[in-house]
């Protein structure tokens, strides 16, 4: 059972959910590199070019403490890469 200090969110990436323990207390961006890691997503992540949005389509601010959201347990973030970038 997570502690009061974490909770459990699911994050799709390039369509596959993974679910991942995060704390309440670190930047959403701070799970992006271990994220990408579950997902499969090898090589540099180059965290500046990736997005999370909400099931609405709204861009989150990776900056922004998880508990600072007010996202219910087994939430759904995606991950995405910023359109127009080419590498």
């Amino acid at each position: 059972m997570a502690s009061s200090n974490q909770i459990q969110l699911q994050f799709v990436v390039n369509g596959n959910p993974v679910m991942v323990e995060a704390n309440i207390h670190e930047p959403l961006g701070a799970l992006l590199v271990p994220t990408l890691k579950m997902a499969g997503v090898a090589g540099n992540p180059e965290p500046d070019r990736w997005i999370f949005k909400d099931q609405s389509g709204n861009v989150l601010d990776k900056n922004k403490k998880v508990g600072d959201f007010g996202f219910a347990a087994g939430a759904t973030i995606f991950l995405s890469l910023e359109a127009g970038i080419a590498g």
